[in-house]
């Protein structure tokens, strides 16, 4: 079953690559130039550098968002639509694939929040996008293909081989993963605005600009 995912790893992981690429060279170019140092002399300029950046990049994900989520869509219509299969399976499959979107939603947010904070402090960017690309894609996938076992000895042994508690185990590690891409944003979001002060919070929200807390 590794070496099965191995090509949707590979295609998340260019998709990833590009993001980090994409929120990263901003800072990197900035810092290169002058620009940044410039920008943050102006009274709005903290502000107004997270607001805009982070406006840029909702516009910039939308559409690869509809096209990521589109086939996991079409998949539950058509198998609401057909009844098959068993009805055990397909509250499984339902559950998995919505676990699935959240956490391709919510993981390109810590893609996007990974790629400002490592292009406002690394060196360059092949260094920014391949920290990035580590704790975006590198963790999750080491949660998502170990911890299933752990959770199945835990169970297991209170449970006995049922088959509803067998495919809670292979949710918890989805749980896990979206757990730790929550906390990879408020981190990175942290560092980010501690290291520029006075911008505030923008959440990952993409029907509007800026979302102020």
């Amino acid at each position: 079953m590794l070496v099965f995912q191995l090509p949707s790893f590979a295609a998340s992981t260019l998709a990833a690559v590009l993001f980090a690429w994409a929120a990263s060279r901003f800072f990197i170019e900035g810092r290169r130039t002058g620009e940044l140092e410039l920008l943050m002399t102006t009274p709005l300029g903290a502000e107004r550098i997270v607001s805009d950046q982070w406006n840029a990049l909702k516009h910039l994900v939308r559409w690869p968002m509809v096209v990521m989520f589109a086939p996991i869509v079409l998949q539950l219509a058509r198998m609401v639509a057909s009844g098959s299969p068993p009805a055990q399976w397909r509250v499984h499959i339902t559950i998995s694939s919505l676990l699935n979107m959240v956490n391709t939603f919510v993981g390109l947010g810590a893609v996007c929040w990974l790629g400002l904070w490592f292009g406002l402090k690394t060196a360059g960017t092949a260094a920014a996008i391949i920290r990035t690309v580590a704790l975006a894609k590198g963790v999750p996938y080491i949660i998502q293909w170990f911890s299933p076992w752990f959770f199945m000895m835990l169970i297991r042994p209170l449970t006995g081989s049922s088959f509803g508690w067998t495919w809670v185990a292979y949710w918890l590690p989805q749980l896990v993963i979206l757990l730790f891409y929550f906390w990879v944003i408020g981190w990175a979001k942290r560092r980010l605005l501690h290291e520029l002060p006075g911008a505030e919070p923008a959440s990952f929200n993409l029907r509007h600009p800026l979302s102020r807390s």
